[in-house]
């Protein structure tokens, strides 16, 4: 650190606050036994976690764009304080990179730092990294007109630079773009020149994390510990704060909630990464996590109940585990109610609320309704069923409609396999076969449908891994994503005729990129591979150190490990001006982006030469680290190759410009090897794991016989009973109006109970993985959340050890009831057990009259 600026205050400075010691004993189906109707907690306690840091204000942030012509919105002030925002990020997001601060609106400058001090929040700036006009200059301008303004306060104001810089959708003019070496050497820049505008500053830089842990932040990002590593040690007296973002989905896939909180899971682990990376760089810089939500894309989820159970537990599992701040993006978004980011309604979206009305009696229990239509009901969404009191609110898990058997049904089996699940969830009545042979049953369990697709790399006998050519999903077109029919217990069929066999899916990776092509012929004995891409988020290249790369196609086709990935070849270009064979030196017509270490090709047949750059002159001349071996006249054929793709091997054949290469993938992992050799692009044939029924079939049905279903499948049962024309209701694709607080937004709320400045949040340890639970406590404070994930079943839980003065403050909100509601509970009601809604959240709030005692938790679905 520069000793003339002031060491950020890391998590946990503050005052000092007694501590709590925190248990939670939890038992259901699997982990408690129900002895006489009475539930009895498992005998072990569960391990607590680690207490977390004390938080501060400014632990709860959200982002607000400078293009949100919303954000000055006169209720917009109240609504950020009601959710406990103490830190505002500006001007983006992507947008920063391309955003001038001087001039651009209509959320302009002067309006974000009036609304900062409106809301009483600390405001985090994204510097204009991407684009080289708008340099460190233009960055130290900006920081010296922000001390100048009434009520600014260095010691809470962070910058960051650029955003998101290692990712290939971002604005980066610098050479070698999105690299994490040119990001270091020209970050430092930036680092510079807003230190010396400002001593104490605090800047930071976004560091990133690998796609398997979180694959909406790591996707198309090649390697993302180099990076983290190589900006952080080259900068490392200028780093003040770490910049992370957490976008565990990657896409639009349809996920049932375990899946969506399995990535609450991953938290402390991604965290204990990037803990380790700042501690051996020899750095004490706190993460703050300035963007997140459930997917980098826009998925139904985000405008859902469930939203608020996400926010919620991944924020409190981040200030839990270290992390400083965490905010959620953003405020206002422009999609609509399948997929909308925003904290708060933008009002937009198309077509509005939709309508139907029971066409049969629905009866308490039921999770399917017979309606009039379905038109206009949307998989996900929240809908209504009936008026007044007795209206009830349910979540969509599939809408009625048909498919085939892709595979037969003996009698007897309780499984079948069809060509698609989407018609099919739990409790839907499914109808097999037609007319004489037709049958009905229910749904139990939904897998995976019959899918196809093709090796992305050849296979050999005794191999356990499968290379796939991946798919667009979900409505993105692009072919990255593994086929989802492709899941784990799924039987394969690889190869065709007398070389088809079947083997059995143990694990599943990731797809193929989509293919690039080599730019310079590679030669026997050579690593590195130059292509015309490396990365491009249109396209769907990509490629990652760690995955297979296959270089050929056919017989020809061989393949490596990728160790390092570079930049990519530019444009061809010719020679400016003409040398002599044993220069060390050449001009070319366009070199713009050339750096240390490019190869650059120069000639055509058979005086064609491969050189490396050793340094780049004032006037464009690339010096050379070898002479040249011909001469070649100015107007000659040039072209930078980039650093291209390093293999961990030689390759052993001769490849041609023009050659396929592909990133292939960490591919399926089988349960025993393949028997025999498969080709690249050979089928590979999937029924899926299948839709499980409640009981066996009646009768045999043959490959092709329909499989349909009708109506609205949802979750959790009913409570009561509804009669034939009960309406039934949801909100289609149109928002509410504007500003109309969206679920992440009440989450927010119930998660300010928790992070009131000087509390110490600690994520509880549940042995029932459906609930996520955790304390915090502050000097005469104690409050707990209790969140129920499973959208199906309640859980009843009691609380010991919580000593209060009076009444216990209980809050609650979930998809049955998506309004936050407020009572008083009695310490005994506590501890005889509450009702925790499934997929909901309940926060209690007491005044603590004791120290040391262990808060214990029992929980055990209801009856």
């Amino acid at each position: 650190m520069n000793s003339e600026r002031q060491i950020f205050p890391g998590p946990g400075a503050g005052p000092a606050v007694s501590r709590r010691s925190f248990v939670l004993l939890t038992g259901a189906t699997g982990a408690a036994a129900l002895v006489g109707g009475a539930p009895v907690a498992s005998a072990a306690p569960a391990r607590p976690a680690p207490p977390g840091p004390l938080t501060t204000a400014q632990s709860l942030g959200v982002n607000a764009t400078g293009y949100d012509r919303r954000m000055t919105d006169a209720e917009i002030p109240g609504l950020l304080r009601q959710a406990g925002i103490g830190l505002i990020r500006y001007p983006g997001g992507g947008n920063a990179d391309g955003f001038d601060w001087r001039t651009d609106g209509p959320f302009t400058w002067p309006l974000f730092v009036q609304l900062d001090q409106q809301v009483g929040a600390a405001p985090l700036i994204t510097v204009n990294y991407g684009q080289t006009a708008l340099g460190p200059a233009v960055a130290a301008d900006w920081a010296a007109d922000a001390v100048r303004r009434p009520g600014w306060d260095s010691r809470t104001a962070l910058w960051v630079l650029g955003n998101e810089g290692y990712g290939p959708w971002e604005i980066d003019e610098h050479p070698d773009s999105h690299t994490p070496q040119s990001y270091a050497q020209h970050a430092r820049e930036y680092f510079e020149a807003i230190h010396r505008a400002d001593r104490s500053a605090r800047v930071g830089f976004p560091m990133t994390i690998d796609r398997d842990v979180a694959a909406g932040t790591g996707t198309w990002v090649p390697d993302p510990d180099r990076w983290n590593r190589t900006v952080l040690s080259a900068n490392r007296d200028q780093v003040d704060w770490i910049d992370f973002h957490w976008y565990p989905v990657f896409g639009v896939p349809v996920l049932s909630n375990a899946q969506i909180f399995e990535t609450v899971r991953r938290i402390p682990g991604a965290m204990r990464y990037l803990a380790g990376v700042i501690a051996e760089s020899g750095s004490r810089a706190p993460v703050f996590v300035s963007e997140s939500n459930i997917s980098q894309s826009e998925i139904v989820y985000n405008a859902q109940p469930v939203a608020a159970l996400y926010a919620a537990a991944t924020a409190l599992t981040f200030l839990s585990h270290g992390a400083h701040s965490f905010l959620w993006w953003q405020v206002h978004n422009t999609d609509d109610m399948n997929g909308d980011f925003g904290f708060l309604s933008d009002g937009t979206g198309s077509p509005g609320p939709s309508a139907t009305t029971l066409s049969a009696p629905a009866r308490a229990g039921d999770r399917q309704l017979r309606v009039t239509s379905t038109d206009g009901f949307h998989y996900g969404h929240r809908f209504t069923i009936g008026s007044g009191a007795g209206q009830e609110s349910r979540k969509i898990t599939a809408i009625g409609g048909g498919t085939v058997l892709s595979a037969p049904a003996a009698a007897g089996s309780r499984t079948i396999h069809v060509g698609a699940v989407v018609p099919f969830a739990p409790g839907t009545e499914i109808t097999i076969g037609s007319e004489a042979t037709a049958e009905r049953g229910t749904v139990k369990t939904v897998g995976t449908g019959a899918g196809a697709a093709a090796l992305a790399a050849p296979a050999a006998p005794g191999d356990r891994t499968l290379y796939i050519v991946g798919e667009g999903m979900g409505g993105q077109s692009i072919p990255v994503f593994m086929p989802i029919s492709l899941a784990p217990g799924a039987q394969v069929v690889v190869g065709s005729g007398a070389d088809a066999e079947t083997v059995t899916v143990a694990s599943v990776g990731t797809s193929s990129s989509l293919a690039t092509t080599t730019v310079a012929p590679v030669s026997p004995g050579e690593k590195t591979v130059y292509v015309a891409e490396t990365a491009n988020t249109n396209t769907g290249v990509a490629h990652y150190v760690g995955d297979l790369m296959t270089v050929g196609d056919g017989v020809r086709g061989e393949s490596g490990v990728i160790v390092a990935v570079g930049t990519a070849a530019a444009a061809p270009t010719t020679v400016a001006t003409g040398t002599r064979a044993g220069d060390g030196s050449v001009r070319l017509a366009q070199s713009a982006n050339i750096t240390l270490g490019h190869a650059i090709q120069l000639g055509t047949g058979a005086a064609t030469e491969r050189v490396t750059v050793r340094a780049v002159g004032t006037d464009g001349t690339l010096y050379l680290t070898t002479p040249q071996r011909f001469a070649h006249a100015a107007g000659t054929a040039a072209r930078d190759l980039g650093t291209g793709i390093t293999l961990d091997r030689a390759l052993r054949q001769p490849h041609p410009a023009g050659s396929a290469a592909r990133d292939a993938g960490s591919g399926l992992r089988l349960t025993a090897p393949v028997r025999r050799r498969h080709a690249g692009g050979d089928q590979v044939m999937t029924e899926g794991t299948g839709v499980t029924l409640s009981g066996p079939l009646t009768r045999s049905h043959a490959t092709g016989e329909p499989a349909s279903s009708s109506g609205i499948t949802f979750t959790p049962p009913l409570s009561a009973a509804h009669p034939e024309g009960t309406p039934v209701n949801e909100t289609g694709l149109r928002e509410p109006p504007p500003n109309t607080p969206m679920p992440a937004f009440w989450g927010y709320v119930l998660t300010s109970e928790l992070t009131r400045p000087g509390a110490r949040i600690t994520a509880l340890d549940s042995p029932l993985s459906s609930v996520l639970a955790f304390g915090s406590t502050r000097p005469g404070t104690t409050a707990v959340m209790l969140i129920n994930t499973d959208d199906a079943a309640a859980v009843t839980a009691s609380v010991a050890g919580l000593a209060s003065s009076g009444p216990v403050r209980t809050l609650r909100y979930g998809l049955t009831g998506p309004v936050i509601t407020e009572s008083a509970t009695s310490l005994a009601e506590v501890r005889r057990g509450l009702a925790l809604a499934s997929e909901s959240i309940t926060v209690l709030v007491a005044a603590s009259t004791q120290d040391g005692q262990a808060l214990t938790l029992r929980a055990t679905e209801a009856s």
